[in-house]
C-alpha cells in the first residue's frame, strides 16, 4: 500500500498487524491480539491495540486498546460491545458501547 505505506503481518489468513503511515508526523501500529471466527469462518477482531508514534523521534504519542464482542444477526455479525482503553499524556480514558436489539430492515 504505497499511499499510506503500509506492512502487513500475516498469520495465515488473519492480518496480525498492520504498520501505516498517518502522514509526515505520525505513524501507527494495529496489532491483533485474539480473533473469534464465524459461522464462514472468516475471521472478527476480538482484541487489539493501535499505538501511534511521532514519526521523527518515534516517540509514542498514544495508545488504543480494544475488546470487541460480536452477534450474529441474519448473515451477518454485528458489533454487540465496543470498548475502548485510551492511554494518552496525562491519562486514561474508558468509553464502552453497547448495542442492543439489533435487527436487519428489509427493503423491497
Amino acid at each position: 500500500d504505497t499511499a499510506f505505506s503500509s506492512a502487513y503481518r500475516l498469520k495465515g489468513d488473519v492480518i496480525m498487524e498492520v504498520n501505516r503511515s498517518a502522514g509526515p508526523a505520525m505513524r501507527f501500529t494495529i496489532s491483533v491480539l485474539e480473533i473469534e471466527r464465524n459461522a464462514a469462518n472468516k475471521y472478527l477482531p476480538r482484541a487489539f491495540t493501535m499505538n501511534f508514534f511521532n514519526s521523527k523521534s518515534g516517540a509514542l504519542q498514544n495508545s488504543l486498546g480494544y475488546w470487541n464482542e460480536w452477534t450474529r444477526v441474519g448473515k451477518f455479525d454485528l458489533p454487540k460491545t465496543i470498548l475502548e482503553v485510551d492511554a494518552h499524556p496525562g491519562g486514561t480514558t474508558t468509553r464502552q458501547i453497547v448495542f442492543s436489539n439489533c435487527q436487519l430492515i428489509e427493503q423491497n
